[in-house]
């Protein structure tokens, strides 16, 4: 590989963050405005997987952020007019809020469900991480209206993140087929050229 290509091109372990991460945040945003309306046992099935891809989300970030902290990512391409530059930093930051903030209010809502607010948050059925302490101990009618504002706060995020992710996949499919840049091939899609 041409040294100059790769630069350009994030390194594996970052690729693999990236497309780990984007795979369990499309699945659960593929799932999450509709398991609700589930029939059982499917439900729970749906609910449990959504809970444990979500938690993963959250762990995945956290390594990609110390991943990102102790390696510098390939630089934009030069053409980026400085509008462009940040746009996609305001986006990338957005996008990482949301990596943290989702799984975190979620995690937040099943600590405080009314039904089994101390029974945690089980991933894959392999281990069950703690609910979050502070929401366990609220008293029921509060817990059921902190619930529930969780909920809203999760979904409204989840609209967000939709709106951030177009906006994401646009400006690479522009850089790509408009721009005439590698846009794709920097995460692995395609060759440098």
């Amino acid at each position: 590989m041409h040294e100059t290509a790769a630069l350009q091109r994030y390194n594996h372990l970052a690729m693999l963050f990236h497309w780990l991460i984007a795979l369990f945040i499309l699945f659960n945003l593929a799932v999450g405005f509709f398991m609700e309306g589930w029939q059982q046992p499917l439900r729970a099935r749906v609910v449990g997987l959504h809970a444990s891809f979500g938690m993963s989300v959250l762990g995945l970030a956290l390594l990609r952020v110390l991943w990102r902290l102790a390696r510098r990512p390939p630089e934009l391409h030069p053409s980026l007019l400085r509008w462009e530059r940040q746009l996609a930093q305001a986006v990338h930051v957005a996008l990482y809020v949301l990596m943290f903030a989702l799984p975190i209010t979620g995690w937040a809502f099943l600590s405080c469900h009314p039904l089994s607010p101390r029974s945690g948050v089980h991933i894959f059925d392999l281990f069950t991480i703690p609910p979050l302490m502070p929401f366990t101990a609220l008293a029921p009618p509060e817990q059921k209206q902190t619930h529930d504002l969780l909920v809203e706060v999760h979904a409204a995020g989840a609209w967000f993140l939709i709106g951030l992710l177009v906006l994401h996949l646009a400006g690479a499919l522009k850089h790509q087929f408009i721009d005439g840049q590698p846009a794709l091939a920097r995460m692995g899609l395609g060759r440098m050229r």
